[in-house]
């Protein structure tokens, strides 16, 4: 797995069992406040580097997110 930082974003990317993935995620500090919790959007790649999904997740337990309603 590689990390990168970029434009505010932290890049992961693997090979998974029938193709590779790339995930971007950035902290939404306006969100976050607002919450009184942490707020990260979410966007996974496709293998050409288009978005094929996004969303904003919130972090509701020391080990659960949850995705916001939009």
């Amino acid at each position: 797995m590689r990390s990168l930082r970029d434009e505010g974003h932290v890049w992961r990317a693997w090979t998974g069992r029938s193709r590779d993935v790339a995930v971007g995620l950035r902290s939404v500090a306006g969100a976050s406040r607002e919450r009184g919790l942490p707020v990260m959007e979410v966007r996974r790649y496709d293998e050409h580097g288009s978005i094929e999904e996004s969303g904003t997740w919130v972090r509701v337990r020391n080990d659960s997110w949850q995705r916001c309603n939009e």
